[in-house]
């Protein structure tokens, strides 16, 4: 039985790339965290040159928002609307899943709730500092992505997510 321990793996655990729609010419994009404060962003499309910076005082979240305020200083870490958290463009790995939206940051984001679904046995261990704690990732995934009955289509969209990832898009 393939297993996964979740310990340890929050939002921000991806949050350092993100693939994007390219707000210029629609093709993949890429915002690149630029400091470890996440206080400086850029967004760089290979495929027509555009290039936006942004500096900010910091990542707020905003769990489970549909729509996020673009307040154009403060990055926004949102699980909800797939965007980005910086310029709030939107996500290059995306796909409709039933009646759901599936997306990912990023190949990391992706390929993290890959292993997550195909998992028989999910498990997290008590933080030896904080104790137990229910602000990881796993926790705060949508019921119908986490089902069982749900297991093959989801990986079906994660796999078509995959081939959409490679550099060529």
């Amino acid at each position: 039985m393939d297993r996964i321990d979740t310990t340890g793996i929050f939002w921000s655990s991806f949050g350092e790339t993100f693939l994007v729609e390219c707000p210029k010419c629609t093709e993949r994009a890429e915002v690149r965290v630029m400091d470890s404060e996440q206080s400086y962003a850029r967004l760089t499309c290979l495929s027509c040159g555009y290039s936006k910076e942004r500096k900010h005082t910091g990542v707020k979240s905003i769990l489970f928002s549909k729509n996020p305020t673009d307040d154009g200083f403060e990055p926004a870490m949102t699980v909800g609307p797939p965007v980005d958290w910086f310029f709030r463009e939107p996500l290059w790995l995306q796909i409709p899943c039933g009646s759901n939206i599936l997306w990912a940051y990023n190949e990391r984001h992706l390929a993290w709730l890959k292993e997550f679904v195909s998992a028989g046995l999910r498990e997290r261990r008590q933080d030896p500092e904080t104790g137990w704690s229910n602000q990881g990732l796993a926790g705060r995934l949508p019921r119908w992505l986490i089902s069982a009955k749900n297991r093959e289509r989801v990986l079906k969209a994660i796999g078509k997510l995959e081939g959409r990832a490679g550099p060529s898009g």
